[in-house]
């Protein structure tokens, strides 16, 4: 038996639909179903009404791209409260929210929705005593600082969730803030993702301050919030005393060789962190020596960093000659990427005779860059 199901972007409509959930009827293994953009109209929906099944076993739902008034969030609310049947469905959202959202469910993915504040604040009273949802993702929902503030109080008290992804809201420094002064009291959440939210240098201090005593989170993303160097010192200083970050993706950040120096004196200490995403910045050859000769610091010290994408920061040939000089002696890097970094031949040929000694370094580069060395693609394009 098979339990996802992903029938996305296929303009199934209504007689599709009503098919699916005839089946959907006895089917009971179903657990992970991904459901958007298939052209279902409110009177699709309405006829749909008296077709629900009694499917008690879905644990996860892909609802994106549908425009969610805070009205039918607030419905969401109820159903996640009590599951108290919906009357009345004016889009496929609350249909599947009414099939699906049994006291099971344990992932809600509700992406690019126009939720705002209002919505936020019912998605928030729903959270206080949901007692399954574990993963949770409302990117890219209008969602500014007061709607941030709801969800995180909601958080005070619910102790299921671990998964929070906020990215591509509007959450700026206030609502980096309330985040994290709920992260002092808050030890369930694991994962947090606020990309593309400008939060500023201020957010990073906001986070960096609750991760001096937070041991909960162990990965965080704060993709693209022009956090600058200063924001980059903030959350180094704190990385030398925090043991639970295992993973910190901070790409397009406007971070240069100033914000790798701070990083490379956290990594002396930190023997936590095993992910650093840096890639899109602008960490140049001096960056790359000062990086460089942190991970060659591995001959003194046990350190876990075994992943670090460095891509489009233009470190040239000399930083890719520093990187090179590291990966003879470094021997707990297992994945490294440097594509579109203007690396030329010579930095080619100083990759290429730092593996014929390295042996550790394996993975292929996971954005598809075009490998200019052996028979392990990991490294870089020109």
């Amino acid at each position: 038996t098979f339990n996802t199901l992903d029938v996305n972007e296929n303009q199934i409509q209504v007689i599709g639909i009503r098919y699916f959930l005839d089946a959907l009827r006895t089917n009971m293994t179903i657990t992970i179903l991904g459901w958007y953009k298939n052209e279902i109209t409110a009177r699709g929906t309405q006829h749909l009404t008296h077709r629900l099944p009694n499917n008690t076993n879905t644990e996860r739902i892909n609802l994106n791209h549908y425009d969610i008034a805070p009205l039918r969030a607030e419905q969401l609310a109820d159903v996640l409260q009590t599951n108290t049947v919906i009357i009345s469905l004016f889009s496929l959202f609350l249909l599947i929210l009414h099939i699906f959202f049994k006291q099971t469910l344990t992932a809600l993915c509700i992406s690019e929705n126009e939720f705002g504040e209002e919505g936020a604040q019912h998605l928030a009273k729903a959270l206080q005593t949901n007692k399954t949802l574990t993963t949770l993702s409302l990117s890219g929902n209008d969602i500014g600082p007061i709607g941030t503030q709801y969800i995180i109080n909601a958080l005070r008290t619910n102790t299921t969730l671990t998964t929070l992804d906020l990215s591509f809201n509007q959450i700026r420094e206030d609502g980096a803030k309330y985040l994290a002064d709920g992260l002092r009291t808050n030890m369930t959440l694991t994962t947090l993702s606020v990309d593309k939210n400008e939060i500023g240098q201020k957010g990073a201090q906001y986070f960096a301050d609750v991760l001096r005593t937070n041991a909960a989170i162990t990965e965080l993303h704060i993709r693209e919030n022009g956090i600058g160097d200063i924001g980059i010192q903030y959350l180094t200083d704190a990385l030398q005393t925090n043991k639970a970050i295992i993973s910190l993706e901070l790409n397009h950040n406007g971070i240069t060789d100033i914000g790798a120096q701070h990083f490379a004196d956290t990594l002396r200490i930190n023997n936590t962190l095993t992910s650093l995403d840096l890639h899109a910045n602008s960490i140049r050859d001096k960056g790359a020596l000062d990086l460089a000769n942190a991970l060659e610091t591995n001959k003194v010290i046990t350190t876990t960093l075994t992943a670090l994408f460095l891509d489009r920061n233009g470190i040239g040939d000399e930083g890719a000659e520093h990187i090179a000089n590291a990966l003879r002696t470094n021997t707990t890097l297992i994945t490294l990427t440097l594509c579109n970094d203007g690396i030329r031949e010579q930095g080619i040929q100083s990759l290429n005779n730092a593996l014929r000694i390295n042996t550790t370094l394996a993975t292929r580069n996971p954005r598809g860059g075009i490998s200019e060395f052996d028979d392990r693609q990991w490294l870089s394009s020109t």
